[in-house]
């Protein structure tokens, strides 16, 4: 097979940032970035910073960047969309045979970028990064995470490797496909698995980020885990479907057998009323859940039907 890079012609490898309130990792993730491209010179680099609504100088960093550089690209939300919305409007700027997706905070390592690149020169149109729940994340986060990866493979249909995340390299193919999925929740590691190209995963060890602290508060995170759940799975609606059949079931042998003993043994027998009422309110309380978890994906449905884009640009660069 012939490698890719060895066509007449350099190819464009971009690297898609999402960034929010990020101002003071512009420089030194464009410098990075260079400074690996120095190890895989035969391609062309083409960076696309994405700003989800910051509110601090990050906008500002990114076009004296783009003025002085014509490899640096932008492009600017009206508002915080998230995450998954800036990294798709980064996957429809970036013009590369090839597409890197980065965090902007520099906790993942640019300098595993070529290992990514080769790993596409070898045929998979996937290169994922995994990383293991390092000790910086603190215990709550890497509990958290743990489970999150445990509930969701087991109610998924498409597995989702422990320890992913958005660090990754795919096909400009891949990266079609999915901007053409019709649906507005997206969460691109579990699409891009359903696509079904070839992939590879690599490891690495997340670094401590440079400066600043996280942008994704514990809402956000669970915004998109269940936004995850809720595209890729309909398991938990037929789990409540089935286990409210069993319930119906049990409140109707345990209404009859109380009943039964209270007009055919003991008619003056209280207890069974206070067990009755007991039994209702715990079936009540189920019930809430289930219709919670139902809305959910109500929710999204709603959110599918209104057709509203994902996000809106108010500047590129």
């Amino acid at each position: 097979m012939v490698a890719r890079h060895e066509a007449e012609t350099p190819s464009t490898l971009s690297v898609v940032i999402p960034v929010y309130n990020e101002a003071h990792n512009i420089v030194p993730m464009r410098e990075a970035l260079q400074n690996v491209w120095k190890l895989i010179p035969e391609y062309t680099l083409e960076i696309v910073f994405v700003d989800d609504g910051s509110t601090d100088e990050t906008w500002t960093h990114i076009m004296a960047l783009a003025a002085e550089d014509k490899i640096v690209h932008g492009v600017r939300f009206a508002r915080n969309f998230g995450k998954e919305a800036a990294i798709e409007a980064g996957l429809q700027k970036a013009m590369g045979e090839a597409i890197i997706i980065i965090d902007g905070d520099l906790q993942h390592p640019p300098e595993l970028i070529p290992e990514l690149v080769e790993k596409w020169e070898d045929g998979n149109d996937i290169v994922r990064a995994i990383h293991p729940n390092p000790p910086h994340r603190g215990l709550i986060k890497r509990t958290t995470s743990g489970l999150f990866y445990w509930f969701f493979n087991k109610i998924s249909d498409i597995p989702l490797i422990p320890g992913s995340s958005d660090f990754c390299l795919i096909s400009k193919r891949v990266a079609d496909e999915f901007i053409h999925l019709p649906e507005r929740q997206k969460f691109h590691r579990v699409l891009t698995g359903w696509i079904g190209f070839p992939s590879v995963s690599l490891s690495y060890e997340a670094k401590e980020r440079s400066q600043g602290s996280s942008s994704y508060t514990f809402r956000s995170l669970f915004s998109l885990a269940k936004n995850a759940i809720i595209s890729s799975s309909t398991l938990p609606m037929t789990v409540i479907f089935i286990f409210g059949c069993a319930l119906a079931l049990f409140g109707a042998l345990l209404t009859t057998g109380l009943l039964a003993y209270k007009y055919f043994v003991d008619f003056e027998y209280i207890g069974g009323a206070a067990v009755l009422a007991a039994f209702v309110i715990f079936n009540n309380g189920l019930l809430f859940i289930a219709f919670g978890i139902m809305s959910l994906y109500q929710v999204a449905t709603y959110r599918e039907v209104q057709n509203r884009p994902s996000y809106v640009v108010r500047d590129t660069v």
